[in-house]
């Protein structure tokens, strides 16, 4: 479940549930909490059952209506964690050995005297204060040139715990949201704590929405086994959700620039709906495992010509002999006027120019040398008729 604080012109800020596109208020639940915070602070069973009488709402404000605020406006505390794993640390030591960083690694000179082989994690915090919406603008000090920012995955802590063992303490985290902590690198240097450089006014922008864990966990268990198996370890979990992090943030930035509303985009959003809509119709009817191998056989046999020809192909490239110049340059032309006769009434390959794209370029079939010729390649003739063709 995705939990958001949002905002409609002439209405203030209210809290709400992501479903699909558009938001359900907490409030238009009965007997759900109206404040995010209260909400997860509640457990999971209060956020499962909330998920689910949103999930059946029908009052719902379609999402690019809506202003998203940070999701967790005033947290007891905004805690971080610098040099929380052996890669970064290696990487800040490479660094230091860089002409280019001599003056960052001598503001930090300080620091690495003080502790000349770190085995602890870093941990600083953020002032509240700095707490801002996802797409709220950020305040450049007018007095540093090093304003700076780092996309980090940030844990929600739900309910209050002290002194918790490792199973108690992530029992406790609620959900996960996005953060970007923008640092001003030459206050947070000179300074042993830190916290001065990480805690400008609109320096601690998080969302746009907290997921709550047991989506994620759902996220994670929903991946192949063998993505399963590759991030078995601890530093590849950090891979993984620093990737998590990194396409949530690029996704955001690309909606931003308004990249979901290009023709390809949507080609390819309308094709993705669809195969997920006929995956859970049959899910729903039955698994793939309850059909026998010879019916599925038969099944495919019987209709061959749905599986293997297609009412209509997009022509990708055209392979045909030529042995000259002469003979190149007509393939051209005849290429060209294929081009504009046959042009497809697909909206992803019109984006793309067309069904045939004749650049010029040489082109080499797999298995085959230069100016040897492919059986398979051959039985591309019928594709277009009297055009002479050339790989070049």
């Amino acid at each position: 479940m995705k939990l958001v604080r949002y905002g409609i012109k002439g209405a203030g800020v209210s809290a709400g549930v992501v479903v699909d596109d558009h938001v359900v208020a907490l409030g238009a639940l009965d007997g759900a909490p109206t404040d995010v915070t209260a909400l997860l602070a509640a457990g999971p069973d209060v956020t499962a059952d909330v998920a689910r009488k949103a999930t059946s709402a029908r009052q719902r404000t379609p999402l690019s209506e809506v202003v998203l605020h940070a999701p967790i406006p005033a947290p007891s505390k905004y805690l971080a964690i610098g040099f929380n794993f052996t890669s970064h640390l290696a990487e800040i030591q490479q660094a230091a050995t860089q002409p280019q960083y001599a003056e960052q690694m001598a503001r930090f000179k300080h620091l690495r005297e003080a502790f000349p082989d770190q085995k602890l994690p870093t941990f600083f915090n953020k002032q509240v204060s700095c707490i801002t919406g996802p797409y709220d603008p950020i305040l450049a000090p007018y007095d540093s040139p090093m304003l700076d920012y780092e996309g980090e995955l940030v844990a929600v802590i739900g309910q209050r715990v002290r002194r918790a063992d490792a199973a108690t303490a992530l029992a406790s985290v609620a959900g996960y949201t996005v953060g970007n902590d923008v640092s001003v690198r030459d206050w947070q240097q000179d300074t042993p704590t830190m916290w001065p450089g990480k805690s400008f006014d609109t320096h601690g922008p998080i969302g746009p929405w907290v997921i709550t864990a047991d989506e994620v966990r759902q996220r994670l268990n929903e991946t192949s086994p063998f993505l399963r198996a590759r991030y078995s370890t601890i530093e590849r979990k950090k891979e993984f959700l620093e990737n998590m992090v990194r396409n949530e943030l690029l996704a955001q930035e690309a909606i931003r620039q308004g990249f979901d509303k290009s023709p390809a985009v949507r080609e390819q959003m309308k094709r993705a709906m669809i195969q997920e809509l006929i995956k859970r119709q049959l899910d729903a009817k039955l698994s793939g495992s309850d059909i026998p191998d010879e019916e599925l056989k038969k099944f495919y046999e019987a209709h061959i010509d749905e599986f293997v020809k297609p009412e209509r192909a997009r022509v990708l490239h055209i392979f045909l002999p030529a042995t000259d110049a002469k003979q190149r340059a007509e393939a051209r032309k005849h290429a060209d006027e294929v081009k504009a006769k046959f042009l497809s009434a697909d909206g992803y390959t019109i984006f793309k120019g067309g069904l045939v794209d004749n650049k010029g370029k040489t082109v080499i079939a797999a298995g085959t040398d230069r100016g040897q010729k492919d059986p398979e390649l051959e039985k591309m003739d019928y594709l277009v008729e009297g055009v002479l063709g050339a790989t070049s």
